[in-house]
């Protein structure tokens, strides 16, 4: 993996070809629902707060697990973050913890294949696996703009994966 400076590779590095075998580049049949998490996809997209009042009531929903629940079947991120543990982070658990969740869920709202698969905290460091790099980065640069510190991103050459490293000593 490299590490270089956030500001000159994040929009070249996010949105570079790297390959995600859970993204097909197929369309799904419409509409379809995942049978896992419940969110449909339309007309190209994934929706999770689709008013399925909207189907067509004489089509049949087809089904399918999304590339989101597939991830987390397999147990296989395409984010990391990680957050070293310090007197800083213990003193603002909570606030790191709500700024996290929060904003994990307006991701969500917005990217529905977008979600935390696992959050651990483990010493010296927590470690927070998503189902999206974008989260990953999302979440370290909301936690850097929040509490400021060390941030740093590193992307991988081959395949879609990121890792975020957030830290702040005092």
């Amino acid at each position: 993996m490299k590490s270089r400076n956030v500001s000159e590779v994040y929009r070249k590095d996010m949105h570079s070809k790297r390959s995600d075998p859970y993204l097909d580049d197929k369309q799904h049949p419409e509409p379809t629902i995942c049978t896992q998490c419940g969110i449909i996809y339309h007309k190209g997209m994934w929706w999770d707060d689709f008013d399925r009042q909207q189907l067509p009531k004489d089509k049949e929903l087809y089904r399918v697990v999304c590339p989101a629940c597939r991830r987390i079947m397999d147990k296989n991120p395409a984010g990391y973050l990680y957050v070293t543990d310090s007197e800083f982070v213990r003193g603002h658990e909570k606030e790191i913890e709500h700024l996290i969740s929060n904003e994990a869920v307006q991701a969500k709202s917005e990217h529905p294949l977008q979600r935390i698969m696992t959050w651990e905290k483990l010493s010296p460091k927590w470690e927070i696996t998503t189902t999206s790099d974008h989260l990953a980065v999302r979440l370290g640069k909301a936690l850097n703009s929040a509490f400021k510190g060390d941030f740093e991103i590193k992307f991988a050459d081959d395949q879609k994966l990121t890792r975020v490293y957030w830290e702040r000593k005092s």
